[in-house]
């Protein structure tokens, strides 16, 4: 299984600890983001108080998550700040002050975690994925299928909507940190990939959701709940092989 990119993997419990945070996380900024014009600026200030304190709380319950958001925050707010010719810089600031606490967390986290161990993160490029995959590119399709179909039924109009184009970002970062980095000590490990997991159920739901704006178009629905069963049974068929084993 980690060669793949599952939204549910069911035996790690920090994982399924971590999930309502990174959903809480996620839609507090979606939220944040969709109404930015309409929102009082005092509950806009309490909003980002929530969204830094879902994301310290997150880095005491796994880091994996933060490593991977924080970055595709940023690689959003850039995005929307030129996109809108910065008239969105100021909210992009006060978003930026609200991630602060957390990245100053995971500097003291570095030195706790790794430099006390002698251990470290280092470049080492696709060395993971090949050892748990020998097939990338169709492990890639296979476990996007759903949200790739959804997007290409959808075209390009999908990444206007920011939950979309939040999860794809969310989803870059995290599998280029899975393709690029590693461990000094126990470089196998494949630590970066539980990042992925929550990323690609942060892109799951917001396609989900596509879907069932696109009912009238019938054909097009039919293939997505097709592609979404398959995923449902291919997961099940695993569970139960495993729990045979």
């Amino acid at each position: 299984y980690l060669g793949q990119f599952t939204a549910n993997p069911w035996h790690n419990p920090t994982t399924l600890i971590v999930k309502p945070v990174v959903l809480m996380c996620f839609f507090i900024f979606c939220y944040l983001y969709n109404n930015r014009d309409n929102i009082p600026g005092k509950k806009q200030n309490k909003l980002c108080v929530c969204l830094a304190f879902g994301l310290m709380l997150s880095a005491w319950l796994k880091p994996s998550f933060y490593q991977a958001f924080v970055p595709a925050l940023f690689i959003f707010c850039v995005i929307d700040v030129l996109s809108t010719k910065f008239a969105s810089f100021k909210f992009c600031v006060k978003i930026g002050f609200g991630v602060l606490p957390v990245c100053l967390l995971a500097l003291l986290q570095y030195i706790i975690s790794f430099k006390a161990n002698r251990n470290g993160i280092i470049w080492s490029p696709w060395t993971v994925w090949n050892f748990y995959s020998t097939n990338k590119g169709m492990s890639l399709l296979v476990s996007l299928a759903f949200p790739m179909i959804v997007m290409l039924f959808n075209g390009f109009k999908v990444i206007k909507n920011a939950d979309i184009l939040l999860s794809l970002c969310f989803l870059m970062s995290s599998v280029l940190q899975f393709i690029c980095l590693g461990f000094t000590v126990g470089g196998l490990t494949g630590d970066f990939l539980w990042a992925v997991y929550l990323s690609v159920l942060m892109l799951f739901i917001p396609s989900e959701n596509t879907m069932l704006q696109m009912k009238q178009y019938k054909i097009k629905f039919s293939a997505c709940s097709i592609i979404l069963l398959l995923h449902f049974l291919c997961g099940l068929g695993y569970f139960i092989g495993s729990y045979m084993e």
